[in-house]
């Protein structure tokens, strides 16, 4: 039994020590970067600038998380400067990722992104329908963070899905040069990967600022 108990301890986050949560962030944020260069260079699938900055506030929480780590200082005033670091590089991050949410992701439930050749909609009613989501996102998100009552979430939630009710202009059927499964494929990683790496980012930082300082 003490055993078992000893195991389930050791599988707990939460018990870990302070050392090895920091290693553990510094190795989510460079191996986040790392996939990028390797989708970058090898699947030559080019960053936009949001994602290059995002990059930046990824290498920036991994050069703190990697400091603290090295430090591990004893509870007290040195754990909280390293968690400030930290905190202010990932909130840089999660701005940055809540503007690029607004301008691509949600956009992107409508128009995906597109491999170069393919044939779409008439380009104006497109950007048209874009301009008028990311409007709608921004003013969905800014409520749902800073209003109150269930009003302002009502109406929030209705910015977020007015947009994808209209629908995106499309064609009936698909055109272009490349296979559709290559399509797919490629908006699939596109907005899957700044996804997966703001999860596992935002898992380890949990489990960091939920230990006390």
């Amino acid at each position: 039994m003490q055993k078992s108990a000893g195991m389930k301890s050791l599988m707990n986050p939460l018990n870990w020590s302070y050392r090895t949560l920091y290693f553990l962030g510094a190795m989510a944020c460079f191996g986040a970067i790392g996939y990028a260069l390797y989708v970058q260079y090898h699947m030559l699938m080019q960053p936009c600038p949001l994602c290059i900055l995002q990059r930046v506030a990824f290498a920036a929480a991994g050069v703190f998380f990697l400091i603290g780590a090295l430090h591990a200082p004893e509870p007290g005033v040195w754990r909280r400067f390293h968690a400030v670091l930290v905190s202010l590089s990932a909130l840089g991050g999660l701005l940055i990722a809540g503007r690029h949410i607004a301008i691509q992701l949600a956009p992107a439930a409508g128009l995906p992104p597109e491999l170069p050749g393919n044939v779409g909609a008439d380009l104006a009613t497109r950007q048209l329908w874009w301009m008028g989501t990311v409007a709608a996102t921004m003013g969905g998100l800014g409520l749902f963070a800073f209003g109150r009552g269930a009003i302002a979430y009502g109406v929030a939630a209705l910015l977020l899905i007015l947009p994808h009710a209209i629908g995106a202009p499309e064609l009936d059927t698909y055109y272009g040069v490349a296979p559709a499964e290559l399509s797919a494929h490629y908006a699939a990683r596109a907005l899957a990967v700044g996804a997966a790496s703001w999860a596992i980012l935002g898992a380890v930082a949990g489990a960091v600022w939920s230990r006390p300082a």
